[in-house]
């Protein structure tokens, strides 16, 4: 869908979305078991790559701070 005003629209993918400009369209994408890649493209080159993983549960929040704190 695409919004007139700033000429973006959201493109959904596997429960991901993003706000891409107008012009922007799915190029490729690879779906597997726990792993999902997408590419975004217009007329000329591919603009956007995406990669992203589910997993199995929810990660542990003190675990995340703790792994951001040591990057």
């Amino acid at each position: 869908m695409a919004n007139v005003r700033d000429n973006t629209r959201r493109i959904a993918w596997d429960g991901v979305s993003f706000q891409v400009p107008a012009t922007w369209d799915m190029g490729g994408y690879e779906f597997r078991k726990r792993r999902t890649y997408l590419e975004l493209e217009d007329d000329y080159t591919v603009r956007m790559e995406a990669e992203w993983t589910r997993l199995k549960r929810r990660p542990g929040i003190q675990r995340v701070r703790e792994r951001y704190l040591k990057a």
